[in-house]
């Protein structure tokens, strides 16, 4: 995954299931893009909650994990305030 993520950091989509597990638990998919267009799976996090402060801790341990944090161009996320205010809280696009 880091691997993957070393090689074509530009752009991330981020964004939750939960129909993974049967315990209710988000199941969050970073993914990035390769050069062909097929998806590469970045990261998975599982989370109790899916607020701000629980988003905030997942993107910046993702952000301490990887040194190509930085050449974040764009970011795909749905239409989840809490996502993107963690989002622009974590300076992805600094």
């Amino acid at each position: 995954m880091k691997a993957s993520f070393r090689s074509y950091p530009e752009i991330v989509f981020i964004d939750a299931t939960y129909k993974l597990l049967n315990l209710q638990l988000p199941v969050y998919i970073i993914l990035c893009e390769d050069s062909n267009g097929q998806s590469e799976v970045a990261a998975v996090c599982l989370l109790v909650t899916e607020d701000k402060s629980s988003m905030t801790w997942m993107l910046d341990a993702f952000k301490n994990l990887n040194e190509c944090w930085s050449k974040i161009r764009v970011v795909m996320a749905d239409k989840d305030v809490g996502e993107r205010d963690a989002i622009k809280q974590c300076d992805v696009l600094a």
